[in-house]
């Protein structure tokens, strides 16, 4: 649980560093397999209950050099990686700098 938290904190940590230059940010929505290709490092991962409140979902955050990603994605598709999984162009949310 505490190894959850901390990857919390420095998920969150890197999002806020990010948002200091918000100014100069570009957003999209990428492919999770895009992301690897195009060298993405994941750096965290969390669980956290499903807003809608049936189910849990995967968060993992992913940097490249001055882009960060945060990806979501249910239990089942985090553990399946199936290629409609990988595919999916709205499962990350980009951000560059």
């Amino acid at each position: 649980m505490m190894r959850i938290a901390r990857l919390v904190v420095v998920s969150g940590a890197i999002l806020a560093s990010f948002a200091a230059s918000r100014a100069h940010a570009i957003d999209k929505q990428l492919p999770f397999k895009e992301l690897m290709s195009r060298g993405f490092k994941i750096v965290a991962t969390a669980t956290v209950a499903s807003p809608q409140g049936n189910g849990t979902l995967v968060i993992v955050t992913m940097q490249a050099e001055k882009s960060v990603a945060v990806c979501t994605f249910t239990v089942a598709g985090w553990e399946e990686l199936t290629p409609a999984v990988e595919n999916d162009a709205k499962a990350c949310d980009v951000r560059s700098y």
